[in-house]
This record gives C-alpha cells, sequence and structure tokens, in this order.
C-alpha cells in the first residue's frame, strides 16, 4: 500500500548499483507511446484549468489515427534500453545525455510524467 503515492509520477532512474526513485507530484502531463513515437499529452490549459475529458479524448483519438510512425528496426528504439542490466542502462542514457540538450528534454518529458499509456498494435488477433 505505501506505493500508492508513487502511482503517477513515479519514476527509477537507472543508477550504477542501484536505482534513483524520483516523484515528480507537479506533472502536468502524461506520454503515449505509438508506433514508436512518444507523444506528450498535457491535463492543463495555459491558465492551468484542467482540460475537459472531451479535449483529452479528443488528442488521444489524433494519435492513434495519427499515420506518423518511426520507421528504423523496433530493436534501436530507445525503450528497448530500459531492458539492458541496470549499469549498461544508467551509462546508455548518461551517453544519451551527454550527447544533446534534447536528448535531455525528451528524457525528462518522459520520466516526469504522470504515467506513460502505450498503443501498441497486437501482433495477432488472439491478444493470448
Amino acid at each position: 500500500m505505501s506505493q500508492y503515492k508513487s502511482l503517477f509520477g513515479g519514476c527509477r532512474i537507472p543508477q550504477r548499483g542501484k536505482d534513483k526513485l524520483a516523484l515528480k507530484t507537479d506533472s502536468k502531463h502524461f506520454v503515449v507511446a505509438r508506433k514508436g513515437i512518444f507523444y506528450s499529452v498535457y491535463l492543463f490549459d495555459e491558465k492551468g484549468e484542467l482540460l475537459s475529458p472531451d479535449n483529452i479524448y479528443s488528442s488521444l483519438h489524433k494519435i492513434l489515427n495519427s499515420s506518423s510512425s518511426y520507421e528504423k528496426d523496433e530493436s534501436s528504439f530507445v525503450g528497448s534500453l530500459t531492458t539492458l542490466y541496470r549499469a549498461t542502462w544508467a551509462d546508455t542514457r548518461q551517453e544519451l545525455i551527454d550527447l544533446n540538450q534534447q536528448n535531455l528534454h525528451s528524457l525528462n518529458t518522459l520520466e516526469n510524467a504522470l504515467f506513460l499509456l502505450c498503443f501498441d498494435d497486437l501482433g495477432s488477433e488472439d491478444p493470448c
């Protein structure tokens, strides 16, 4: 039960030896993963008002109907890096950050999200 407080906005940052647990309590967005692309969906408008369910639904609908996709081999997706051993992922994450500021911004967007919603296509008709 003690983990409920970190259910939304909680993230494990890979470190050598032991991950760092981060909790972003003031996050205003969540992330959607679709066809190898990450989308940031904001829950509040520029005035700080909570968006309506219809507005959020519209954003999700646009993402689901988007024909955009990442065309490279799926093994090159950043998300696959999280399957590496902790120390390797920690080192690789730092290398990405050191390459350029855009990588840092992208990782911050992912790690500071309330949650990640994955809209992957099923590989077959039978989900089992």
